[in-house]
């Protein structure tokens, strides 16, 4: 089964390089002995308690009580609460992997300010080459000149000129959501921040920005600051560039532009935009993979579990069932009543599992994190009501078998059970 179960998951591997809980599943002896000293301690922890019931029972007492339904109820109270519990776990797995993956899709509509499919990203390192300060400085001007960049849309004030450079007051542009931040309902234009810290350089704003400012397609639109090079110099750049006619195509341009200003500098890499996107989604399409494949497995466990707990319940119930069935309980009204007790436990569980998230997502309210979480686990009825009822067929159709059974009982050979 663990063989067969490696088999399995090793189908959902991602494209990406993924942390190394997704490198690969393998068969380990360590973990088939922690498995096996886990299910052995499991049975001698959960058989401790009705062994001590057991042991502790007055005999008398014991068959007096045996034909009482309530007596038969709390012993079976343990057993449903375990069985919901697997339900509940399950329910929450299948869920939130249901809305991940319409997380995926609306990540696809996710506004980064540009046209993914148009953009290209070049990114330099002159400090390989051991450029000073002033021949970096002279390559990344001579290269902005050379590619025009994204022409991002300008709200307010002005943008860069050519008059910003190192030796003349320093300038920004920000963002709107910059302005929301920390200036809300105030010109932006004409005010002053400090760089990296609180007693920094102070720079002027020039100019407001349409631009998002996303980190990533899950984190929220956020403040972002730009500043010319010439007055905020880095030794490793990355060059964003726009081309209309397709970002694949202007790589060779790109790097003859480089190439034309020192022909022995490396380019490491050249990508669009988009091929970031697919990364990111591909990453997060793996998660939801492996968190979907727990789930099932989950629901097969919860399953067997619930046709255990119902077999185990039928047969337990004989005797009442026959009494029922003598005084006038048709056939399928007893198929009605043990399917409808399964469901119900099924049932129970789904209504923790709703229970809980819905717990976290007001645990998450106002939080910086909410944004991500909404982008990644958007709220969608086709989840919360497909899901559950999917679990509920399936488990009436775990406890038919249970219920055709107890359905099929003799009732006077089930007054002689006990």
């Amino acid at each position: 089964m663990a063989r067969l179960g490696i088999s399995f998951l090793n189908r959902f591997q991602p494209t990406v390089d993924l942390p190394t809980l997704f490198s690969g599943a393998r068969l380990d002896s360590r973990v088939l002995l922690f498995g096996l000293l886990a299910a052995l301690g499991s049975c001698l922890l959960f058989g401790l308690v009705p062994a001590l019931h057991t042991a502790r029972s007055d005999l008398v007492s014991a068959v007096r009580s045996a034909g009482r339904p309530s007596g038969r109820r709390r012993r079976l109270l343990g057993r449903n609460l375990l069985v919901v519990g697997q339900f509940a776990l399950t329910m929450v797995l299948l869920v939130v992997g249901g809305m991940m993956v319409e997380g995926l899709r609306r990540m696809q509509d996710v506004d980064l300010g540009f046209q993914r499919d148009h953009v290209i990203a070049l990114q330099t390192n002159p400090t390989v080459l051991s450029y000073s300060p002033e021949r970096t400085r002279r390559f990344y001007r001579e290269l902005a000149e050379r590619a025009a960049t994204l022409k991002i849309p300008l709200l307010r004030g002005r943008a860069f000129a050519a008059g910003d450079r190192d030796g003349t007051p320093r300038v920004a542009l920000v963002n709107q959501e910059f302005v929301h931040q920390y200036w809300p309902n105030r010109p932006a234009v004409g005010k002053r921040l400090r760089l990296e810290r609180a007693d920094g350089l102070e720079a002027e704003v020039v100019g407001v920005v349409d631009f998002p400012g996303r980190e990533s397609l899950l984190a929220p639109p956020s403040p972002t600051v730009f500043l010319p090079y010439d007055q905020n110099r880095r030794p490793r750049m990355t060059l964003i560039v726009e081309h209309y006619g397709g970002a694949a195509a202007l790589a060779a341009p790109l790097r003859g532009v480089v190439h034309a200003l020192d022909p022995e500098h490396p380019i490491p890499e050249i990508r669009t935009l988009s091929s970031y996107e697919r990364e990111q989604a591909d990453a997060w399409g793996a998660i939801v993979q492996w968190m979907l494949a727990l789930g099932v497995m989950g629901l097969t466990l919860a399953l067997v579990g619930l046709y255990a707990l119902m077999s185990y319940s039928v047969s337990r119930r004989t005797a009442e069932i026959g009494v029922r069935m003598a005084v006038g309980a048709t056939r399928a009204g007893v198929l009605r009543l043990v399917i409808g007790q399964g469901v119900m436990v099924a049932a129970t569980g789904v209504a923790i599992a709703g229970a809980l998230i819905g717990l976290v997502h007001a645990a998450l309210a106002g939080s910086w994190i909410v944004p991500a979480v909404v982008t990644l686990l958007p709220p969608n009825a086709p989840t919360y009501v497909a899901v559950p009822l999917a679990v509920l067929a399936i488990s009436a159709l775990a406890s038919y078998a249970p219920a055709r059974r107890a359905a099929s009982i003799d009732p006077i050979q089930a007054l002689r059970y006990e």
